[in-house]
């Protein structure tokens, strides 16, 4: 199995996990609320219509 020549400093541990996930939130898909049309992440219900008792829970 394979090994790291040389520690990995926290600073470059850190660094490299950072910019991983930096890198994701730049990606996400925004979409419209039918409701309300205020932008959202797809497949994930809105903060606003929530609050307002818009959202009907499915029984």
């Amino acid at each position: 199995m394979a090994t790291p020549k040389k520690k990995i400093s926290r600073s470059r541990r850190n660094m490299r996990r950072f910019s991983a996930a930096y890198k994701l939130e730049e990606s996400f898909t925004l979409t419209s609320c039918p409701e309300c049309g205020d932008q959202i992440r797809a497949h994930r219900i809105c903060g606003k219509c929530l609050t307002k008792g818009v959202v009907a829970r499915k029984a």
